[in-house]
């Protein structure tokens, strides 16, 4: 439905259609995953063509040197990640929520770390409603319905001043728990370069990563 509604005060006062180029935002699209995957393809072939660096238990003074390249190698991910993940929150989002569920993850996170499951309404809650922001209920009472496990680890920064915190640290740790289970999978520093490379540099990681939603925890965690 190619169209914007306009409104005043829950009543619609007027359609304004619009022209968006199907065409263009149908192809560019695949484009860009051809042009990805052609450019994915060639960095594997030219990783095949050198030796692979397997990491094997076969010669053990080889074996302690791929553990501990692969540990420093796997310490630095998580530093980037954490790198990354801050600037993007501070610098870009000005570490504020930008949808309904961050601030209701923000204000559960901020509940618990008040040792609380739930605090009263304010005086007059109706200043403090916005819309997607599922906090107030018919008990009289302040409390998020989301699973508390993204919450918990927001609390750990309400604790210490700094709500944001955990956040960069959860994108650090995806990428140094990637790069660790693409070396157990893939058997090869350059290829579990490769992966974390990938899942790095992708837009839904980092826009996620990089905000109070639940995604990058559980995909830590699931990982």
């Amino acid at each position: 439905d190619a169209k914007i509604e306009l409104g005043q005060r829950g009543t619609k006062l007027q359609d304004v259609p619009l022209r968006p180029p199907w065409l263009r935002l149908t192809l560019a699209p695949l484009g860009a995953g051809a042009l990805a995957a052609t450019v994915l393809a060639l960095l594997l072939g030219l990783l095949r063509a050198g030796a692979p660096t397997p990491v094997s238990d076969a010669d053990p003074l080889l074996a302690g040197r791929a553990r501990r390249r692969a540990a420093f190698t796997t310490a630095a991910l998580f530093v980037v990640g954490v790198a990354v993940a801050s600037t993007i929150i501070i610098r870009v989002s000005h570490a504020i929520p930008g949808f309904g569920d961050e601030i209701n993850y923000l204000v559960e996170g901020k509940i618990l770390a008040s040792g609380r499951l739930a605090v009263p309404e304010p005086a007059l809650p109706e200043f403090f409603k916005v819309g997607w922001t599922d906090l107030w209920w018919t008990d009289g009472k302040v409390w998020g319905f989301h699973p508390p496990g993204n919450s918990v680890l927001l609390a750990l920064g309400w604790l210490l001043g700094l709500p944001w915190l955990t956040v960069p640290l959860v994108a650090g740790g995806i990428l140094a728990v990637q790069h660790h289970l693409a070396l157990e999978v893939l058997r090869s520093e350059r290829f579990a370069i490769v992966h974390v490379a990938i899942v790095g540099t992708s837009h839904y990681v980092l826009s996620l990563a990089s905000s109070y939603m639940a995604h990058a925890p559980s995909m830590l965690f699931v990982s």
